[in-house]
Formats: C-alpha cells, sequence, structure tokens
C-alpha cells in the first residue's frame, strides 16, 4: 500500500491559493417530529452554541461557532434542489 501522509505544516493555506471553502453542519429529526420538540432542541442549541465552553471547542477543531440560520437557508432549498 503506497503511503499517502504528508506534512500539513509545509502546505500553504487553501485560502492563499484564491479557494474559498465553507461548511454546514446540521441536525436532523424525523418529519413528524412535534414542533415543540424541534423548538426546544432549536432553543437549547442557540443557549449552548454561543456559551464560552462550546465556542472554544469547536474554534479549538477550527470551526466556527454562528447563530442558527436554519429557516433562512431552507426557504431557498425548494429552488435549488430541483
Amino acid at each position: 500500500m503506497k503511503n499517502t501522509t504528508f506534512n500539513l505544516a509545509q502546505k500553504k493555506p487553501v485560502r492563499s491559493t484564491g479557494f474559498t471553502h465553507s461548511s454546514w453542519v446540521g441536525l436532523f429529526a424525523p418529519a413528524e417530529t412535534p414542533v415543540a420538540i424541534t423548538g426546544k432542541i432549536n432553543a437549547d442549541l442557540r443557549a449552548i452554541l454561543p456559551s464560552p465552553n462550546c465556542a472554544s471547542a469547536i474554534s479549538r477543531r477550527t470551526a466556527p461557532c454562528p447563530p442558527g440560520r436554519s429557516r433562512r437557508r431552507r426557504s431557498g432549498w425548494p429552488t435549488k434542489s430541483r
């Protein structure tokens, strides 16, 4: 098997190449999940994500900790997914 490991410290940051990147992480629940439950999960996550402990843990993994924007993003899905 060929060894494909390399030292990332010797590589340029992706941003320096002009390439931009973003990622998205979401939680999913069955379509029939009651609004009261999804609302509680959403409220709890919105309270936890900006907390110093959570933000610190996430930033150590190089991921930003923005507030939820799923409703705004989801509004465009029907036209983008066809």
